[in-house]
């Protein structure tokens, strides 16, 4: 099978990774929201790419995949399960593989919000906020390695 729904948690590691950062603080309820719509969009897709399964048949770890029964407290955003960003886009390729069947995907909220919290992530690599931000020629350092043109 090339599609499955993912499981609540990954979801919600995803959503209280970004729930927690500098650059989106959301609250409990915007994070439910936000992992809400990433659930049913997976599980959209899942269900296009086969329609002959009944929801509760769908490819996937959990055997009951609903949307609405997601919820945040407040110790899930302020205490995320994942923190590394690496990890977080990984997660992220995953969770847009498993959810990119229906032909609008791209012009769906949950593309948009996967697309934030794949950002975040990219902000929160090491060495991104020290990184040069415009290029007019030449090498550029990163740390104590000065990359250069290979001829």
């Amino acid at each position: 099978m090339s599609a499955f729904v993912v499981n609540e948690a990954h979801v919600k590691a995803l959503v209280a990774y970004y729930a927690s950062r500098k650059y989106s603080r959301k609250t409990p309820e915007e994070a439910t929201e936000i992992a809400r719509e990433l659930m049913r969009e997976n599980i959209r897709s899942v269900s296009f790419r086969y329609p002959q399964d009944r929801p509760r048949e769908l490819p996937g770890p959990i055997p009951t995949p609903e949307a609405d029964m997601i919820e945040f407290g407040y110790a899930e955003i302020a205490h995320p399960s994942v923190q590394d960003p690496v990890a977080i886009l990984k997660m992220c390729a995953c969770l847009e593989y498993q959810s990119c069947e229906t032909p609008d995907y791209r012009e769906t909220k949950a593309y948009d919000l996967l697309n934030r919290i794949r950002h975040g992530a990219i902000a929160d690599l090491p060495g991104y906020d020290q990184a040069q931000w415009d290029y007019s020629g030449g090498p550029i350092p990163y740390g104590a390695v000065v990359f250069s043109k290979v001829s």
